[in-house]
């Protein structure tokens, strides 16, 4: 006798149950992706073109200062793969410059990760350049 017959409920097979749980988890990592790209961009946003924000990174005495946008890609692909070497290249051959940690700056221009400045104090006053939206703290 069959389950419909008996009046039973028929049994759900197992590769059901995992596709329900696989939707399950990929609906909570989506949201949890959502939920946090909203809270990085709320701080983020504060960083519009014609506002002043801070060069910052902690523990550091000077901020690398990229002085076009595809210099600071290049800044950005040495430092991801830590390779020294490269950053002290672009540095002896002025892509790089290196401000004072906290020196104020103008945003000119953003992107989604980079934004381009004009430095407004310290030992690089004046000067122009890119540097990742990471390296930039709201004033």
């Amino acid at each position: 006798m069959n389950n419909v017959t008996q009046g039973t409920k028929p049994q759900r097979s197992r590769w059901s149950v995992i596709g329900w749980i696989f939707l399950v988890l990929l609906g909570l990592w989506i949201l949890l992706g959502i939920i946090g790209r909203f809270s990085s961009d709320e701080s983020s946003s504060r960083l519009s073109i014609g506002g002043t924000a801070y060069l910052v990174i902690s523990g550091n005495q000077y901020v690398n200062v990229a002085v076009s946008e595809s210099a600071c890609k290049q800044m950005e692909d040495a430092y991801r793969a830590l390779d020294q070497e490269r950053l002290s290249g672009l540095l002896l051959s002025g892509l790089m410059l290196p401000a004072d940690n906290h020196s104020r700056v103008l945003i000119l221009d953003r992107g989604i990760n980079r934004a381009k400045v004009k430095i407004l104090s310290g030992n690089q006053n004046g000067e122009t350049g890119w540097v990742p939206i990471g390296y930039l703290k709201s004033s």
